[in-house]
């Protein structure tokens, strides 16, 4: 999650920037980058599983077009997180939309006094468009940590509900379906829930105190 997160966040930003350019074809990128967030998670994951195979996937394949040997990913303890992390970067599309729409808002008599006072593109970007895109990224921050411990559905259906390879993939919310389903200890399962419901609250929290003070909504 500590990579995940501000990976996810980095490459949606990305994406918005270039799809606010105003090119030919605009709508048709925006649709294309979009398309990934509308995939249903379990069908993402089987793909994902075919994508990551050691012999014949494509990721393993387009390493070795450039002389690079590639990891057993899914089965091998080192690669297992990694191989979650890209997966979810694949799908940034909602948040990538978010960011856009705030990127939209910004607006463009402050890019222009800013360019006529001779600030540089970076200048800009750090003195405008970050301030009004601040709590669109102060939401993607704050959802992002929710979703990552309340993270399920992709490593159960990668790793078939076990958590492998060697527990490498045995987060939080994983132990709590084995502990309710699996072993049926369904007291020591509510506990679980309980801890981290708390942890998600005290994250979020934690969040909203350091983070969100230097949210910037637009002089209100």
């Amino acid at each position: 999650m500590l990579l995940s997160v501000p990976l996810g966040i980095f490459v949606a930003l990305v994406l918005a920037l270039l799809l606010n350019l105003r090119v030919t074809g605009q709508s048709v990128y925006r649709v294309i980058f979009y398309l990934p967030a509308m995939v249903p998670v379990v069908a993402g994951a089987v793909v994902w599983a075919y994508v990551f195979n050691p012999k014949y996937g494509v990721m393993n394949s387009m390493l070795a077009k450039v002389g690079i040997e590639g990891p057993g990913w899914l089965s091998d303890p080192a690669w297992a997180k990694p191989a979650l992390i890209i997966m979810g970067v694949w799908a940034v599309g909602n948040l990538m939309v978010i960011l856009l729409a705030g990127l939209q808002d910004v607006p463009q008599d402050l890019y222009d006094q800013a360019k006529v006072d001779g600030a540089s593109t970076g200048s800009r970007f750090r003195h405008v468009t970050i301030p009004f895109l601040s709590p669109h990224l102060l939401f993607a921050l704050v959802t992002g940590l929710i979703a990552g411990f309340a993270y399920f559905t992709p490593v159960y259906v990668l790793s078939g509900g076990t958590g492998g390879p060697a527990g490498s993939t045995l987060v939080s919310s994983l132990y709590l379906y084995q502990s309710a389903f699996t072993f049926f200890k369904l007291g020591y399962a509510s506990a679980i829930a309980w801890v981290l419901f708390l942890i998600t609250a005290f994250a979020a929290l934690i969040t909203f105190r350091f983070v969100g003070r230097r949210v910037y909504y637009g002089g209100a």
